[in-house]
């Protein structure tokens, strides 16, 4: 499955999309999103929830700097690695080449880690922009189509 992610619209497309109406919600963004393609297919766009995101900066700590160091102890200078190689019948070694001439690689152990989810429960947005969002709701300038939105924030 391949996805792409868009993060750039020409300003024709977003013009054009804004002229047939504003956008209220994220989830308006998609449609523009899936149509950005000028030419050929749409883009396949996978929509994100709260579960879909991992936390790598708690894997990065308990990882360390033990890239530095091979089994051995001897210091790995990344400047002078020529090739690296990760077999799929040993997937936590890192061999690592110094040289194209000699055959000998040294091996970095890499321990597994378990990613944890970057949240539990939802992020929250301040309680002073969701008081300012459900002020525009109630002065209706935000359609009532879309007020469920907002209140569930």
């Amino acid at each position: 499955m391949r996805v792409i992610v868009c993060t750039l619209l020409s300003k024709n497309k977003k013009k054009k999309v804004l002229r047939s109406g504003p956008i209220y919600i994220p989830a308006q963004w998609v449609t523009l999103i899936k149509t950005a393609k000028q030419h050929g297919k749409a883009y396949d766009v996978k929509e994100l929830s709260t579960e879909d995101f991992y936390d790598f900066k708690k894997l990065s700590e308990n990882i360390g700097k033990n890239f530095n160091k091979d089994i051995n102890g001897q210091q790995i200078y990344w400047n002078d690695i020529q090739e690296i190689v990760i077999d799929k019948s040993d997937p936590f070694a890192v061999k690592v080449r110094t040289s194209y001439v000699r055959r000998d690689s040294r091996n970095n152990d890499v321990t597994m880690q378990t990613l944890s989810r970057a949240y539990e429960v939802r992020p929250e947005i301040s309680k002073a922009k969701k008081d300012d969002l459900l002020e525009l709701c109630r002065q209706n300038l935000i359609p009532p189509l879309f007020h469920e939105f907002y209140n569930s924030l």
